[in-house]
């Protein structure tokens, strides 16, 4: 599904993203951290508390914090209302990713 959306998107490895990392990679899925947790070994990153993970869902938050990441960020242009992704706790809710800019860039 994801080389699907990529696909559609026009989106190329190395050029509008660095690496392609689903749940077909690791043995266990979200909330589990193994995604996050292999991502950050390609990329030779040591402290996961200078990752943020961003998500549209709940579970994406639970996988950000299980993973130990820095900052949480969900967003709102995904099924889940802002009350619902409120119980994760997320350190940040944006209605946009692209809003995160402003607040880490």
């Amino acid at each position: 599904i994801a080389l699907q959306l990529l696909e559609k998107l026009g989106w190329k490895e190395n050029t509008h993203f660095d690496a392609l990392i689903t749940a077909d990679d690791v043995s266990e899925s979200r909330p589990s951290p193994e995604m996050i947790l292999l991502a950050m070994k390609k990329f030779n990153i040591h402290e996961p508390e200078k990752v943020l993970k961003a998500g549209d869902s709940v579970i994406d938050i639970e996988e950000g914090k299980n993973a130990g990441c820095g900052v949480t960020v969900a967003v709102l242009s995904g099924a889940q209302s802002k009350a619902e992704l409120e119980k994760s706790n997320p350190d940040y809710i944006f209605n946009t990713i692209s809003e995160a800019e402003r607040f880490f860039y």
